[in-house]
């Protein structure tokens, strides 16, 4: 006997595991994607934009953050706004496609904001673990050939800046503030 519980919300989306699953079709779900139509996967635009152009989806929910010191909602159309803000800092500091962008941030909004912006941009972005320290931290520097470095004034005291040898790199460490 299966011991099934009930849902805890009525209005779940998925009433029923089973039956989703046997009905599931890829190729009527690729049709609400933007691929289906272009050929080409912008995965920032497939998870943020599109729910963001739609005037009831666009106010729901996109990340619901809650830290220690801190709780914040991000609608879609926020992170929308908030990435494409992102996204122009980086271009302003010369990133390209294919660069490489080192995101070294506490987990908190502005360490998603940061990264669906690297999407945008077509960046690689590459998160460095909050808990690294200095000799750590500039091996990983050194060996990714980033071209930014992105971070807290709070973790900033961290980044061996007079121990990088040659490093061509930019530093950002919040609004206005690059080197």
């Amino acid at each position: 006997m299966e011991n099934i519980l009930p849902p805890a919300n009525s209005k779940a989306n998925m009433k029923d595991y089973v039956e989703a699953c046997q009905s599931f079709d890829w190729k009527e779900t690729e049709k609400t994607f933007t691929w289906h139509r272009t050929g080409k996967v912008n995965m920032a635009y497939e998870a943020i934009d599109r729910h963001a152009e739609d005037s009831l989806l666009g106010q729901r929910c996109c990340l619901n953050f809650e830290g220690e010191s801190q709780n914040e909602r991000i609608t879609y159309a926020q992170m929308k706004d908030l990435s494409n803000r992102f996204a122009n800092v980086l271009r302003k500091l010369g990133v390209k496609k294919g660069d490489r962008v080192l995101i070294f941030l506490a987990r908190c909004p502005e360490y998603y904001v940061a990264m669906v912006g690297c999407a945008k941009v077509g960046a690689i972005f590459c998160p460095l673990f909050e808990a690294l320290m200095q000799v750590a931290l500039r091996d990983r520097i050194v060996n990714s050939g980033a071209k930014i470095l992105v971070t807290s004034p709070r973790l900033a005291i961290r980044v061996p800046l007079n121990d990088l040898p040659g490093s061509n790199m930019s530093f950002w460490w919040g609004p206005g503030r690059a080197n």
